[in-house]
């Protein structure tokens, strides 16, 4: 999950990745992961100026009871710069 703002989504993201912000959190929790099971790991990143919008990503799905969240360390420019796969 990519929990940087719309428009960096809009740019690159890891490929599959959906765009979750705080802003909208609960309107798009319940339209598209509500029914997502508790135990499917789920992996927050974002880059260095949204970082806090990834650990309170992760922290309102702890708060639902995901069990497996993770904050993938140095965001999306690490994953890219690892050759992993990214999508405009």
């Amino acid at each position: 999950m990519d929990a940087r703002p719309q428009a960096f989504y809009d740019q690159q993201r890891v490929r599959g990745a959906a765009n979750l912000t705080p802003a909208l959190f609960d309107m798009v929790y319940l339209m598209r992961f509500a029914q997502v099971p508790l135990s499917t790991p789920l992996i927050i990143y974002g880059g260095n100026l949204s970082r806090r919008w990834d650990e309170d990503v992760a922290a309102r799905l702890t708060a639902r009871e995901h069990e497996r969240v993770l904050v993938l360390e140095d965001g999306l420019s690490a994953w890219a710069a690892r050759g992993y796969p990214v999508e405009p």
